[in-house]
């Protein structure tokens, strides 16, 4: 169905209607019209909004579904619509628990929805074998299939050895790797992170060199084998002068955080709700002040929503034994906002669009007439409350449910079709 999106402010920097308030008309996702005060017939559903603006299609560098093995948790069919719902015109499938992401097949099956939904998917192959971590696993061929870079996850347990040959061999054919750090001698068997928290709650805390530590031993190793690296999992402000120092001479290493840590801090964990627990844990206040000033500042370079679905056997259990990870694909654009501020929502879109494009190659298209879209309408000034009924994905590990935001995703326009939500 064509539709008229009424009172729209562009928000994409490139386009010649940057900055200006218009009316949109779209047919299977092509911008037909763009004018003020466009009249609709009878053809035409109309969208309006309070404060609507339109941006490029958000990306998530780091989400996971359940495929192939834990479908109960999330298929890639609620994975997908997740997403969509979410604002994103792109996910990037991240390797979760069993290292699944392995071959040719892995990567096409990732793909396989690709041609027919609104949302694409971008497969993250795993670094190293699923029974093996000593062993590099066939990233070349993955790479041909395509895989967008190459991660063992939101967890840390390669040998410097191994690393080095997975930085060595990946530079052959351009591969990219997303690396979380993560000393596990450290952080073992922790459940929060260490300080106040961890006394008060009783359990063993996750110290933050554990990630600054990690840090410092890839960038000397990156710089060793000159590759480019992303940090996944940045929290904590040593991490952040660590790499800021490597970036004096050249950009080589680039900064990620997800909108969970901008959004959350330790404090929430005092009623021990397992939907708070996550890896990397929830840091004090003042380092999340602080890494909510650097998503601003530009010392940030990407934020995603690291989306981990967990069945209730997985969560609803005592803190300790419960499995780490939330789902957040569907609020993680909102988190960022409300993080961020409204008046800040350009810098939203720069952490959630532009810059993860950039990193993966994505070329955007334009805000035009003619233009075949990829584009996000989100309302600055409208409740929305996140509920059961609402949640798309399979899973309910949800630490925003039942949060009211201030902004809503209105609709998304991607790969030839649109889609509005109320």
């Amino acid at each position: 169905m064509k539709c008229i999106i009424k009172n729209v402010l562009i928000l994409d920097t490139r386009s010649p209607f940057y900055k200006k308030k218009i009316d949109i008309e779209v047919d299977k996702g092509k911008i037909v019209r763009v004018d003020k005060n466009l009249a609709p017939d009878k053809s035409h559903r109309i969208v309006e909004g309070k404060e609507l603006i339109l941006s490029t299609a958000f990306i998530d560098i780091n989400a996971s579904s359940g495929e192939p093995f834990r479908l109960e948790a999330e298929t890639l069919d609620s994975f997908i619509d997740t997403a969509g719902r979410g604002g994103f015109g792109y996910v990037c499938h991240m390797p979760g628990q069993g290292k699944y992401a392995q071959s040719k097949s892995d990567i096409a099956f990732l793909k396989s929805k690709n041609h027919t939904s609104i949302c694409q998917v971008f497969p993250i192959g795993n670094l190293t074998k699923n029974d093996n971590e000593s062993v590099i696993s066939a990233m070349m061929d993955m790479k041909q299939a395509g895989a967008v870079a190459f991660s063992d996850g939101n967890e840390l347990t390669l040998s410097l050895g191994v690393l080095k040959n997975a930085m060595l061999y990946s530079q052959g054919f351009g591969g990219k790797l997303m690396l979380s750090p993560d000393k596990k001698g450290l952080s073992k068997k922790g459940q929060v992170n260490q300080g106040i928290m961890s006394l008060m709650l009783g359990y063993k805390g996750i110290p933050k060199e554990a990630e600054f530590m990690a840090v410092a031993e890839i960038i000397q190793l990156a710089q060793y084998t000159n590759t480019e690296i992303l940090f996944l999992n940045i929290t904590t402000p040593e991490s952040l002068k660590l790499i800021g120092a490597a970036n004096k001479e050249k950009k080589q290493f680039y900064t990620s955080i997800s909108s969970l840590h901008l959004a959350f801090n330790e404090a929430v964990l005092n009623e021990y709700d397992t939907n708070y627990k996550l890896t990397p844990p929830l840091r004090s206040a003042k380092d999340q002040k602080t890494m909510i000033k650097a998503a601003l500042d530009g010392k940030i370079d990407i934020v995603y929503s690291q989306h981990t679905p967990c069945t209730p056997e997985e969560k609803v259990l005592e803190f300790d034994l419960a499995s780490h990870g939330v789902i957040n694909l569907q609020t993680s654009v909102l988190a960022c906002i409300e993080a961020l501020g409204k008046d800040n929502i350009e810098s939203c879109i720069n952490l959630m669009s532009t810059k993860p494009a950039e990193y993966l190659g994505i070329e955007m298209p334009v805000f035009e007439v003619g233009t075949i879209g990829s584009f996000t309408i989100l309302d600055l000034n409208s409740s929305f409350e996140f509920n059961a009924k609402i949640n798309a994905s399979k899973s309910i590990n949800a630490p925003f449910l039942g949060k009211k935001f201030s902004s809503k995703v209105v609709g998304l326009i991607s790969n030839g079709k649109q889609q509005f939500y109320n």
